[in-house]
């Protein structure tokens, strides 16, 4: 029998950027952002894998990327709203 967990992010879209790296130097804070949410993602792949994810990091991971008035001007901006 398997287990099952879902996770929603709810700023995921963020995540498409694939390589923070291409990110322009301006923009190193997100960069750091992306790179940190990911590696709370990966702790979540090898707890998963080891049979449960702690309540620690399903906290972490329900944590905003950024601030939600941030996130929203952003995508609001690549929508051209």
């Amino acid at each position: 029998m398997g287990i099952e967990t879902t996770i929603y992010i709810g700023q995921g879209g963020i995540l498409q950027v694939a390589n923070a790296e291409e990110l322009p130097p301006e923009m190193a804070e997100l960069k750091v952002m992306i790179k940190n949410y990911l590696d709370i993602i990966r702790r979540a792949g090898k707890e998963f894998a080891a049979g449960e994810i702690s309540a620690q990091t399903l906290a972490e991971i329900a944590e905003p990327i950024l601030p939600q008035e941030v996130y929203e001007q952003g995508a609001n901006e690549s929508f051209g709203v």
